[in-house]
């Protein structure tokens, strides 16, 4: 009997996709895109060749190119997808299954994956300028392109990111062997021992933030950019939430009550875990009506609602009024925390850090502040935010928002 084959297409490692026939079959490649695999029929037998590196001359190489979008020119190299692609077209077993593949995938969030691609193009072209194949890398050879990208000023505390992306593209034996060797990750610790992380300065004064945002006036006199704003930072505050939480929320899954609201996220947070409820809370705080995150929100609510052409709770205001992306909510907190005078260094995530820490000094106790920002550790509190941002329970907002008014 003949040898049973299998047929590989080519690995595109840039975002532009080949030309096709019309039949819709892949003729000249498009500028600038560099093929690591040419279509070919291989016997099911074939292993990866290695340079200089025996232990992995028998790890099995497949791989497939991301299914295209829309347009050729909207293609893009997907290493996670192509990773358990390979897997499942391997040619030592069965293989895994389309729902098994699909469910493998989808472990990874779209913004990880995002990441990776942009990375894995990088490490791609890396390799194709040394005539390396970036789907079969030594140890060596991934630890010399960590030294590259450190070389171009990419910061100790990211080269993490990048081993992980060329991982994410390498059958799992492969990335498994490379791990075992431990030159990349010796090679990171030792550019974090030269480079140590910078320590958290002191954070802003959160207090000092609400007192500059009553200042503003009352809340319906506001103008609609002004209380998109306050209505943004309020909502950070009490609930120690990330940017891309913010985006989450849906104006029709809120449920409302005289003194609370729960806004209930239409998507994963960063950290979600299966016994946790997927929104946040916002309360009431009727002694000082101007820094209320309820009452701010029920005012944005009203004053949108003519105006919004998408069920996302922050839309733009300015026409057509589209949902507001997480970095354009991310710009709008760094642009308010400037308008309030605190200096410009601090990002849109400080927040957290900023309403956690006047919690924790209020007296807030550790493992309300844990809950609310959804930290699993007393370690993380500690050291990374110090003065950091948490709230789930009316005890942390309460710190925050009534604990300023003394």
């Amino acid at each position: 009997m003949g040898r049973k084959r299998l047929r590989l297409s080519a690995v595109r490692t840039c975002r532009s996709g080949p030309a096709e026939g019309a039949a819709g079959t892949s003729t000249t490649p498009a500028t600038n895109c560099a093929l690591v695999a040419s279509p070919a029929v291989v016997p099911s037998a074939t292993r990866v060749p290695l340079r200089r590196t025996a232990a992995f001359a028998s790890i099995p190489l497949a791989a497939e190119e991301r299914s295209r979008r829309s347009t050729p020119a909207e293609c893009e190299w997907d290493p996670v997808a192509a990773r358990v692609q390979g897997i499942w077209n391997s040619s030592d077993d069965e293989g895994l299954s389309e729902e098994a593949r699909r469910g493998i995938v989808d472990s990874w969030r779209p913004a990880t994956r995002r990441s990776y691609a942009s990375k894995w193009l990088q490490w791609s072209d890396w390799c194709n300028r040394r005539s390396r194949d970036p789907l079969s890398p030594t140890p060596v050879d991934l630890t010399n392109f960590l030294a590259d990208k450190s070389l171009q000023g990419v910061a100790p505390s990211s080269l993490g990111v990048y081993r992980s992306a060329v991982l994410s593209g390498l059958h799992p034996e492969r990335s498994r062997l490379i791990n075992e060797s431990e030159l990349p990750s010796r090679y990171i610790k030792g550019k974090l021992n030269q480079r140590p992380p910078r320590g958290l300065s002191a954070i802003w004064n959160a207090e000092d933030a609400l007192l500059k945002l009553e200042s503003w006036g009352r809340t319906e006199s506001l103008t609609l950019d002004q209380l998109t704003r306050k209505t943004v930072l309020l909502l950070r505050l009490a609930t120690a939430c990330r940017t891309s939480d913010l985006a989450l929320i849906d104006v029709e899954h809120i449920r409302w009550s005289d003194e609370t609201a729960i806004l209930f996220l239409q998507g994963l947070r960063k950290t979600a875990r299966p016994d946790e409820e997927n929104s946040l809370q916002i309360h009431a705080f009727p002694e000082s009506p101007q820094r209320c995150p309820l009452a701010t929100l029920r005012e944005y609510l009203r004053r949108t609602v003519s105006l919004r052409t998408s069920t996302r709770l922050f839309v733009t205001w300015r026409s057509p009024h589209g949902p507001a992306h997480r970095d354009t909510l991310a710009r709008w907190t760094r642009e308010t925390l400037t308008t309030l005078g605190i200096n410009e260094a601090f990002s849109a995530h400080s927040t957290r850090s900023a309403s956690s820490s006047l919690a924790y000094s209020n007296g807030t106790s550790l493992s309300d502040i844990l809950a609310a920002a959804s930290w699993r550790s007393n370690s993380t509190f500690f050291r990374f935010y110090r003065r950091d941002i948490a709230d789930s329970s009316i005890k942390f907002a309460s710190s925050v928002f009534r604990g300023t008014l003394n």
